[in-house]
């Protein structure tokens, strides 16, 4: 019995433990999205849908500014972010802005696992910690106001504006 009684103590020792053997070699990240919603509102960009699609009907450069889309997923390649750059020295990352605002939040979900797992947000998503991000499909800087932008997400024109927040261009 107390044979029985060791061996199954060891078994468990060695299953704990084996658990948690790579923790230090294997990434423990999954990459999630958020939704616009949640980032408008921690961002204070003023985000609504575009009356005017044709202002996101492809990515153009307009006030010194250019425009790139980032943040290609590994899955068909779509460009999950985008960043803004202008002449004066401002620079806009969309992923970075949304790693700011929603730092990576630790979860658990084996109770023999003692390593920590982590939720990356870094792109949108129809719901929130969904691993399926949205297409940014194009990006525009308004031609009068740089601080209008029409940003295709999902194959839906938003205009941004980001007016009054500290992402703005121009103060």
């Amino acid at each position: 019995m107390k044979k029985l009684l060791l061996l199954s103590s060891m078994s468990l020792f060695i299953i704990i433990f084996a658990g948690c053997a790579d923790c230090e070699n294997e990434s423990d990240y999954d990459y999630v999205g958020i939704k616009q919603t949640d980032f408008a509102a921690r961002s204070q960009i003023k985000i609504s849908n575009a009356q005017d699609v044709q202002k996101c009907s492809q990515t153009t450069n307009y006030n010194g500014c250019t425009v790139n889309l980032t943040n290609p997923n590994k899955y068909g390649n779509i460009n999950q972010g985008f960043t803004i750059q202008c002449s004066a020295g401002y620079v806009f990352n969309l992923q970075e802005t949304i790693h700011t605002l929603f730092p990576q939040e630790a979860y658990k979900d084996d109770r023999f696992e003692s390593c920590e797992d982590y939720y990356v947000y870094d792109f949108f998503a129809n719901t929130h910690r969904s691993e399926i991000g949205l297409e940014i499909q194009s990006v525009n800087v308004d031609e009068t106001d740089p601080n209008k932008w029409y940003v295709n997400v999902g194959g839906i024109c938003y205009d941004w504006n980001v007016t009054g927040t500290q992402y703005a261009i121009t103060k």
